[in-house]
């Protein structure tokens, strides 16, 4: 089919619901029972679980509802600005594109179980990357800092890239621009939540859980602590006040930690862990998520090399922890995507989505 040739609304979708089917279980369920039961028998050896992490949806709900806001009006300037609809018809495009997700059980089920699956494998996750002391004590800086020399032909490329951290207005704009994955994120998922295919929805999902639970698994058996706490003296003077704020917090903790495990109680959305660099590896998971929109896969090959080069730059990172990270992403996306292509997957998109919309998704 022509790019430019016009599709049928996304009316299809709310009067076929585009050949979706009540399920109990989904792709992403069987690695995350997996991770389930080792979260249960590792994590409670280690130090006791803290439910109230789980059931804390503080930082979820406004995360999500940014998400959605941002869809939305992406969704909405692509109808006004690049389609030249009309207001009233933009608005019910808009509509079209929610209700079929809103308005239908089937699919408001696979929402919620898709984000409750995220959050059960991140809270796993960030119980086994605060417990790493525990677990593993091992600290394995100094030999990811040869192989970093060996990889780049004897040249560090933290010690290069500090050498630019005298520029003020490039340590601010690495510094807010690393901070972008945060936002980003959230704009991501939703964007996979309301996708009309089932079969890309559930690759997505599959895909984002197994990069954090094999991510958080190697972070255990080869723990590092990153550049910015081996050399702090380094780093101290960058402009960059967004990462120093975090990387003092997480640091007070981990001390918090080691200084008496028994009273420690895990938190949202922190611990160190240097290798693998999942910072990299999610956003070069979105960016391949993305490949068939030319202008959204360009914009994120792009960002993607700035989170490379910005986690080095900071600190959080050795260069070949993005570079694992990368490799890992681009291996479970193309390892796992048989099993998730179908004739009817590509069926769905066509009657399902206007083309721009299918630019985008892949």
């Amino acid at each position: 089919m022509h790019r430019d040739q016009e599709l049928p609304s996304t009316d299809a979708c709310a009067s076929t619901n585009c050949g979706d089917a009540f399920r109990w279980v989904f792709p992403f369920d069987y690695p995350l029972l997996l991770y389930g039961v080792a979260g249960l028998l590792i994590g409670a050896g280690a130090s006791r679980i803290n439910w109230h992490v789980l059931l804390d949806f503080r930082y979820e709900l406004p995360y999500f509802g940014f998400g959605f806001l941002c869809v939305a009006t992406l969704l909405y300037a692509d109808g006004l600005l690049l389609k030249r609809r009309s207001f009233s018809e933009n608005l019910r495009q808009l509509h079209n594109a929610f209700a079929a997700v809103f308005l239908n059980p089937v699919r408001i089920h696979e929402v919620i179980r898709s984000l409750l699956a995220c959050k059960i494998c991140m809270t796993i996750y960030c119980h086994f990357k605060q417990e790493i002391p525990l677990l593993n004590p091992a600290i394995w800086d100094r030999q990811l800092e040869r192989i970093d020399r060996i990889v780049h032909l004897g040249y560090s490329p933290s010690e290069l890239c500090l050498a630019a951290g005298d520029i003020a207005w490039l340590a601010r704009t690495i510094d807010w621009s690393y901070a972008v994955w945060y936002l980003l994120t959230p704009v991501v998922l939703v964007y996979f939540l309301i996708h009309p295919s089932p079969e890309t929805r559930r690759h997505f999902f599959t895909c984002f859980i197994l990069l954090w639970m094999i991510g958080g698994s190697l972070a255990i058996c080869l723990p590092s602590l990153g550049p910015a706490y081996v050399h702090p003296t380094q780093y101290a003077g960058l402009d960059t006040p967004t990462a120093h704020r975090l990387q003092q917090e997480l640091w007070i903790h981990y001390q918090e930690l080691l200084s008496d495990p028994a009273q420690y109680k895990v938190v949202n959305y922190e611990g160190i862990a240097a290798f693998p660099s999942l910072h990299v590896g999610i956003v070069v998971l979105y960016t391949i998520s993305l490949w068939h929109s030319r202008p959204a896969f360009l914009t994120l090959v792009v960002y993607s090399l700035i989170v490379q080069a910005g986690s080095v730059f900071l600190g959080w990172h050795y260069a070949i922890d993005g570079y694992f990270a990368a490799i890992l992403a681009i291996a479970i996306y193309g390892i796992t995507r048989p099993l998730f292509r179908t004739r009817t997957d590509s069926d769905w998109s066509r009657t399902c989505l206007p083309h721009r919309v299918i630019d985008a998704a892949g």
